[in-house]
């Protein structure tokens, strides 16, 4: 039980920001997105890569490729967030249970 939480908690680690900023400024590129200026544009990029750090990478870059295979625009942040959401879901619910296994077991003296 407590290899199973290492490797999913190993996984789940946050995306480190070079990903993180790779992945998307590859999917402003392949996709479109409204016209603005130079500076809005920067800044949207750093701001999106801060927040995908809140997921692991390959959920990160996952969901990059696939929106970008699968949409014509560049998402507002509410579509990637709930992209990213649904893709990571189920980890993070198996990372939990494990986790309250793993106390419960404590709790009655069996770890």
């Amino acid at each position: 039980m407590a290899a199973a939480v290492a490797v999913l908690e190993a996984i789940d680690r946050p995306c480190p920001l070079t990903i993180a900023e790779k992945a998307i400024a590859t999917l402003r590129v392949r996709t479109k997105a409204k016209a603005g200026d130079a500076a809005d544009t920067t800044l949207m990029l750093a701001i999106f890569s801060e927040d995908v750090g809140d997921y692991p990478p390959d959920v990160v870059v996952d969901a990059c490729k696939a929106w970008a295979r699968s949409e014509k625009w560049f998402p507002a942040w509410a579509e990637l967030k709930d992209f990213l959401d649904r893709r990571v879901k189920r980890r993070r619910l198996m990372l939990e249970a494990l986790r309250r296994h793993q106390r419960r077991a404590a709790a009655e003296g069996r770890a």
